[in-house]
């Protein structure tokens, strides 16, 4: 049911972390508006994804999830 090779658990993982990163370290963006800040996730998480299927795709293993 739950495997960890699905791009859910790489959002949630990220997810995750950005939010308890945010709680610690968020005194130091509180000047910056709030959706800069929600860009910068998205971009952030578009990135980590994108690079992910680069490396599945590199790497071969694309075939093997998908059949």
């Amino acid at each position: 049911m739950w495997t960890l090779d699905s791009r859910w658990f790489d959002v949630a993982a990220f997810s995750t972390l950005w939010a308890v990163l945010t709680v610690v370290f968020g005194r130091f963006e509180q000047h910056k508006p709030a959706w800069r800040r929600l860009a910068k996730f998205a971009a952030l998480l578009t990135l980590l994804l994108v690079l992910i299927m680069l490396y599945v795709w590199r790497s071969g293993l694309l075939e093997e999830v998908t059949t």
